[in-house]
């Protein structure tokens, strides 16, 4: 009778297979630690124990089926981790750089900084060129047709303003000087500052409008004595931007008058007056001046104003000033020292008189009066002025009555 061999499976005592698994694993964890150290992938094979392999040659199991490591995707999170802490310290200073690198880091940064900053204010600065340009240039043209129509309509303004006063009823006017960018329409509201960042389809723009003071009335009937225009001072020459071509005396001379429109009467000013000044009152000489007076207590008050107003400007014109004249005064900011003005002074042409303006003997003033602040930034002594050197307000009364 033949002996059949028993087969029999071998199956390690308890202590050898806890052992076994136990080094295993410890040695696993020190290469996934290892590869983390170098940025590499851990091994992703299943650390499989005696007990368990014994068990996997029972168990068939389709290779679809097999579902990625939990090692491999908690690696991948940590490898990502790592790259963004590797760019966060290329960047920003920590403990371990040098001094050397601080600095340098820290420059870097503010300079990324105003790149972004500075790129920003040019595609705003320039896309609210763009587009104040395309908004002016279409006005000008439905202007310009109709420009020299002195038509009435039913409420006894120039006809000439209705289409536009159809896209803006806020509009009163239309200003131009000749040889510079002022072509423009002016609006007023009853505030001062809407039309400093908005437009004239009343959208907000960074170049603003030209607008006449809220104070300022053009009504005939109750017309306002100074009438202020205010603009912005921008590169390229928008707004008020080529007023400064008048702080050259040559350019005075061949530019001397202002023409602006209103929506009642056609007007130009000669210019008299060519200042910079503060935009508040200012007292420095004993005389609380403000370039921004709509209205007067009386002739005197007028005169004397309008004298100190000589005072203060950069040429001597030959523009006389009377007690019956009335004014135009254009503003804009300027950079002479802080919260400084350039502005423009006109008095009416008036009934009956050439608009042709004698400027062979316009020169510089010599002894400009400028305001304290003006002094304080040039670091210069505020000058005493001679009591020959104000003319008072009913001697220049008698001057003018007299011419």
């Amino acid at each position: 009778m033949s002996r059949e061999k028993k087969k029999t499976m071998y199956v390690p005592d308890e202590e050898i297979l806890a052992y076994n698994k136990a080094k295993n694993e410890a040695e696993a964890q020190v290469e996934a630690d290892n590869a983390l150290v170098n940025n590499e992938e851990p091994a992703t094979e299943p650390i499989v124990s005696v007990d368990e392999a014994v068990v996997l040659e029972d168990t068939e199991t389709p290779a679809n089926d097999i579902v990625p490591s939990v090692t491999v995707s908690d690696s991948n999170s940590v490898k990502k981790a790592n790259i963004f802490v590797r760019i966060f310290k290329k960047i920003f200073p920590v403990r371990s750089d040098d001094r050397k690198t601080v600095i340098i880091k820290i420059a870097a940064i503010f300079a990324a900084i105003a790149l972004i900053v500075s790129g920003t204010y040019l595609a705003v600065y320039f896309g609210d060129l763009s587009v104040q340009d395309g908004k002016i240039e279409n006005v000008r043209n439905n202007y310009e047709l109709n420009r020299d129509d002195y038509t009435r309509n039913e409420d006894n303004q120039f006809s000439k303003f209705d289409s536009l006063k159809a896209i803006n009823p806020d509009i009163i006017g239309w200003i131009s000087i000749s040889n510079t960018e002022v072509n423009n329409p002016v609006f007023q509201t009853d505030n001062n500052q809407f039309y400093v960042d908005h437009d004239m389809d009343k959208a907000y723009n960074s170049y603003g409008a030209l607008f006449l003071d809220y104070r300022c009335k053009i009504d005939p009937k109750a017309l306002t004595r100074n009438q202020i225009i205010y603009g912005h001072n921008m590169r390229y020459g928008a707004m008020f931007g080529t007023l400064d071509e008048y702080r050259s005396i040559d350019f005075y001379k061949k530019n001397p008058l202002i023409q602006f429109d209103s929506l009642y009467e056609q007007r130009q000013y000669k210019i008299f007056a060519i200042m910079v000044v503060n935009d508040a009152e200012d007292d420095t000489f004993g005389y609380t001046y403000s370039a921004y007076r709509t209205d007067f207590t009386n002739d005197d008050d007028f005169m004397s104003w309008v004298q100190h107003s000589r005072d203060r400007s950069l040429f001597d014109t030959t523009v006389d000033v009377n007690t019956e004249d009335e004014i135009i005064t254009l503003s804009t900011c300027c950079y002479d020292y802080e919260n400084a003005r350039f502005v423009i002074l006109g008095r009416l042409v008036r009934d009956g008189e050439s608009a042709e303006v004698d400027t062979a003997t316009a020169a510089a003033n010599s002894d400009v009066i400028y305001s304290k602040q003006y002094y304080e930034k040039k670091r210069l002594p505020i000058p005493k002025l001679e009591s020959s050197d104000a003319v008072s307000s009913e001697e220049t009364k008698k001057e003018n009555t007299s011419k």
